[in-house]
């Protein structure tokens, strides 16, 4: 999806685009100001990746200036409790889901932000003012 806005001293472009089956989502905004006769253009790329505890070491690790966040359940009870009232995962998926986030909360620390999904809305909208806060760096 691609939106322009155009105003009397600039024009902004945003595309966004999500894959099906992949998880990650870019966005990328364009602002071009006429400055002095010339076209200046500013270019920012947000991407956003759903990756599991290693992919996200590694990504950190090759780009030092990544904003990462980590997305922590309220508690370990609560998620078992969502994942059992969702009915799609086996016990045994379950169990080992549950295994699983006892390392990867053991590790929240790492990350730039860690960000509470006690409420889905709240949650979501800590992430965006966390994106809002970075893109004005």
């Amino acid at each position: 999806m691609i939106t322009e806005e155009v105003s009397t001293n600039n024009i902004v472009a945003t595309e966004s685009h999500k894959t099906t089956g992949a998880n990650f989502v870019t966005i990328t905004q364009a602002t071009a100001m006429p400055i002095n006769n010339k076209l200046i253009i500013n270019v920012t790329i947000n991407v956003f990746l759903e990756i599991e505890l290693e992919g996200a070491m590694n990504i950190m690790k090759l780009y030092p200036d990544a904003v990462s966040i980590f997305i922590l359940p309220p508690s370990l009870e609560e998620l078992e409790r969502r994942l059992r009232d969702r009915g799609t995962e086996s016990e045994r998926d379950i169990l080992n889901r549950l295994q699983r986030a006892e390392v990867e909360i053991e590790n929240a620390v790492k990350y730039k932000y860690t960000v509470i999904n006690d409420k889905v809305e709240k949650a979501v909208e800590d992430v965006l003012s966390i994106v809002r806060e970075e893109t004005q760096r």
